[in-house]
């Protein structure tokens, strides 16, 4: 597979881009595209250790400095996608994720580092 690496300054210019083209909806389009990311990594994460492997490619991606994944939520520190407006594609992986393990989940970003939290915390709960 080839990779692609971009600056978090150059995607966060990136992303006012689309945000002013789309609107409300680029959100819920970031939240998708980071449900893609996550499918991926729950198809190569080891089933064994399925979160530890899962938190090892994340990071290993790019998208955290790291994650901690627990019975209910998740907590990530250095998310490239931390911003004003939350990390939407770093949910959506967060979502792909557990879903993988225990079905259908709603995810809530309920801290970020964006808006000056130490660090981002989703909050997963089963539908």
């Amino acid at each position: 597979m080839r990779y692609v690496k971009i600056s978090r300054d150059e995607a966060q210019k990136i992303a006012k881009l689309h945000e002013g083209a789309l609107g409300k909806s680029y959100r819920d389009l970031l939240f998708s595209e980071g449900t893609i990311i996550g499918k991926e990594i729950a198809r190569i994460a080891d089933r064994e250790r399925f979160f530890e492997t899962a938190a090892k490619l994340v990071a290993g991606r790019g998208w955290t400095d790291e994650i901690v994944f627990e019975k209910g939520r998740a907590i990530a520190t250095g998310s490239f996608d931390a911003g004003e407006r939350g990390c939407e594609r770093l949910r959506g992986i967060v979502a792909a994720l557990y879903e993988n393990q225990s079905g259908k989940v709603d995810v809530q970003e309920t801290e970020c580092e964006g808006r000056g939290a130490d660090n981002c915390v989703f909050i997963v709960k089963k539908r």
